[in-house]
């Protein structure tokens, strides 16, 4: 049985670095927008941290690097991100799935399910649909 989960995967822009660095993101200055969140995110910033994220799960400006992303999403969950804790349990979703998968998939998913996150809480739906 597979787990087929579409994720969300919209920017969050909050605060003046932010917002600078999305000035440059959608002008394509990745690069800029890059050390802007990278500061953010190392000051404990969730959404700056969130948009480094999914920019090395994209691979917008440089290359693609899932594992990276996973580390960058597990710090922006930490700090409250729901996106965050949901994206992360998108990328464990990936491949054939065991129980170790299923358990990060559902308790990320539970935490960013009880922030809100109504694509969360259907994920785990699913995943009870589906026997996990």
């Amino acid at each position: 049985i597979k787990l087929t989960v579409v994720s969300a995967l919209v920017l969050g822009f909050s605060g003046c670095a932010n917002s600078t660095a999305a000035t440059a993101y959608s002008s394509g200055d990745f690069r800029t927008a890059k050390s802007l969140w990278e500061k953010d995110c190392n000051d404990g910033g969730e959404n700056g941290c969130y948009n480094l994220a999914l920019m090395y799960q994209m691979g917008e400006g440089m290359a693609a690097n899932e594992q990276k992303a996973q580390e960058i999403y597990k710090k922006a969950c930490d700090l409250g991100s729901k996106r965050a804790c949901f994206n992360s349990g998108v990328l464990y979703s990936r491949g054939s799935l065991n129980k170790i998968k299923v358990d990060k998939i559902k308790m990320l998913w539970k935490k960013a399910c009880s922030m809100g996150h109504s694509k969360a809480c259907q994920g785990l739906d699913k995943i009870k649909e589906k026997g996990y």
